[in-house]
């Protein structure tokens, strides 16, 4: 019998990440105050721009952008 597109994609395997999830509300907690003041930290260089402004601004424009991912595509599965 032929497999169907529906059922070929039924048929594949977990991702590796599946058992991903943040498992404590201190860490979503520690992780949303990353997140704040990372984002207020690339503000005011974007604002101020001193000396270096432009790598403290990717610095921590990516910091905030990588707890943002995380935040929003993480589940959050406490104990």
């Amino acid at each position: 019998m032929e497999q169907t597109y529906s059922s070929r994609i039924l048929a594949l395997p977990e991702p590796q990440i599946a058992g991903l999830a943040i498992s404590s509300p201190l860490m979503g907690i520690a992780l949303l105050l990353v997140f704040v003041i990372s984002g207020k930290v690339f503000r005011d260089n974007w604002k101020l721009q001193g000396g270096n402004w432009k790598r403290n601004c990717w610095l921590s424009g990516i910091l905030a952008s990588l707890c943002f991912a995380i935040l929003a595509f993480v589940p959050f599965a406490p104990n």
